[in-house]
Protein backbone atom coordinates (compact mmCIF):
# COMPACT_ATOMS: atom_id res chain seq x y z
CA UNK A 1 0.00 0.00 0.00
CA UNK A 2 2.68 2.54 1.04
CA UNK A 3 6.15 2.63 -0.38
CA UNK A 4 9.05 1.44 1.81
CA UNK A 5 10.27 5.02 2.19
CA UNK A 6 6.89 6.17 3.50
CA UNK A 7 6.70 3.19 5.87
CA UNK A 8 10.14 4.06 7.29
CA UNK A 9 9.13 7.71 7.76
CA UNK A 10 5.89 6.67 9.50
CA UNK A 11 7.81 4.37 11.89
CA UNK A 12 10.28 7.19 12.69
CA UNK A 13 7.40 9.55 13.42
CA UNK A 14 5.69 6.93 15.60
CA UNK A 15 8.93 6.33 17.54
CA UNK A 16 9.47 10.05 18.01
CA UNK A 17 5.82 10.43 19.06
CA UNK A 18 6.21 7.66 21.68
CA UNK A 19 9.35 9.31 23.09
CA UNK A 20 7.59 12.68 23.34
CA UNK A 21 4.53 11.10 24.98
CA UNK A 22 6.81 9.49 27.58
CA UNK A 23 8.43 12.85 28.35
CA UNK A 24 5.04 14.55 28.58
CA UNK A 25 3.65 11.93 30.96
CA UNK A 26 6.44 12.82 33.41
CA UNK A 27 5.06 16.35 33.62
CA UNK A 28 1.42 15.34 33.85
CA UNK A 29 1.78 12.92 36.78
CA UNK A 30 3.75 15.05 39.23
CA UNK A 31 3.18 14.18 42.86
CA UNK A 32 1.50 17.06 44.61
CA UNK A 33 3.12 18.51 47.70
CA UNK A 34 2.97 21.78 49.61
CA UNK A 35 5.48 23.33 47.21
CA UNK A 36 3.54 22.85 43.98
CA UNK A 37 -0.09 22.88 45.16
CA UNK A 38 -2.34 24.40 47.79
CA UNK A 39 -1.96 21.35 50.05
CA UNK A 40 -0.70 22.36 53.52
CA UNK A 41 2.62 20.89 54.72
CA UNK A 42 0.83 19.04 57.53
CA UNK A 43 -0.95 16.84 54.95
CA UNK A 44 2.29 15.58 53.38
CA UNK A 45 3.61 12.12 54.13
CA UNK A 46 6.84 11.74 56.13
CA UNK A 47 8.76 10.77 52.99
CA UNK A 48 7.71 14.00 51.28
CA UNK A 49 8.70 16.09 54.29
CA UNK A 50 12.22 14.69 54.18
CA UNK A 51 12.57 15.45 50.47
CA UNK A 52 11.15 18.98 50.79
CA UNK A 53 13.68 21.77 50.29
CA UNK A 54 14.62 23.39 53.59
CA UNK A 55 17.42 25.71 52.49
CA UNK A 56 17.11 28.95 50.56
CA UNK A 57 18.01 29.13 46.89
CA UNK A 58 19.40 32.66 47.24
CA UNK A 59 23.12 33.07 46.66
CA UNK A 60 25.08 35.13 49.21
CA UNK A 61 26.03 38.59 47.89
CA UNK A 62 28.85 39.19 50.35
CA UNK A 63 27.21 42.40 51.63
CA UNK A 64 26.16 42.95 55.22
CA UNK A 65 22.40 43.03 55.89
CA UNK A 66 20.68 46.40 56.26
CA UNK A 67 21.45 49.79 54.75
CA UNK A 68 24.63 49.86 52.72
CA UNK A 69 27.51 52.29 53.20
CA UNK A 70 27.00 55.58 51.39
CA UNK A 71 23.23 55.18 50.90
CA UNK A 72 21.28 58.18 52.28
CA UNK A 73 18.01 56.35 52.73
CA UNK A 74 14.45 57.59 52.45
CA UNK A 75 12.06 58.72 55.15
CA UNK A 76 8.87 60.70 55.56
CA UNK A 77 9.43 64.28 56.62
CA UNK A 78 7.37 65.95 59.34
CA UNK A 79 5.17 68.88 58.38
CA UNK A 80 5.69 72.13 60.27
CA UNK A 81 1.98 72.99 59.86
CA UNK A 82 -0.15 69.84 60.42
CA UNK A 83 -3.80 69.93 59.34
CA UNK A 84 -5.04 68.55 62.63
CA UNK A 85 -3.58 67.83 66.08
CA UNK A 86 -5.07 65.05 68.21
CA UNK A 87 -4.14 64.61 71.87
CA UNK A 88 -4.40 60.84 72.17
CA UNK A 89 -3.74 60.12 75.85
CA UNK A 90 -4.94 57.04 77.72
CA UNK A 91 -7.55 57.36 80.48
CA UNK A 92 -6.45 54.26 82.40
CA UNK A 93 -3.32 52.21 83.06
CA UNK A 94 -3.00 49.17 80.77
CA UNK A 95 -1.24 47.17 83.53
CA UNK A 96 -3.38 47.74 86.61
CA UNK A 97 -6.48 49.42 85.15
CA UNK A 98 -6.19 52.43 87.51
CA UNK A 99 -7.36 55.91 86.49
CA UNK A 100 -4.81 58.32 84.99
CA UNK A 101 -7.03 61.42 85.34
CA UNK A 102 -4.86 63.10 88.03
CA UNK A 103 -1.44 62.05 86.64
CA UNK A 104 0.83 64.73 85.16
CA UNK A 105 1.33 64.08 81.46
CA UNK A 106 4.72 64.48 79.80
CA UNK A 107 4.83 64.65 75.99
CA UNK A 108 7.95 62.76 74.98
CA UNK A 109 7.27 62.24 71.26
CA UNK A 110 5.01 63.43 68.45
CA UNK A 111 3.67 61.22 65.68
CA UNK A 112 2.27 62.62 62.47
CA UNK A 113 -0.31 60.72 60.47
CA UNK A 114 -0.17 61.52 56.76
Amino acid sequence: MFSPILNRQIRKKEDKNAILRDRLSGYENLGKNSGNSSMPPSKESMKDRIVRRTRTLRKPSGKKPGGQEGHDGHRLSCSSMPDETIDDTPDYCTNCGGSLAEVERVLDYVTQVI
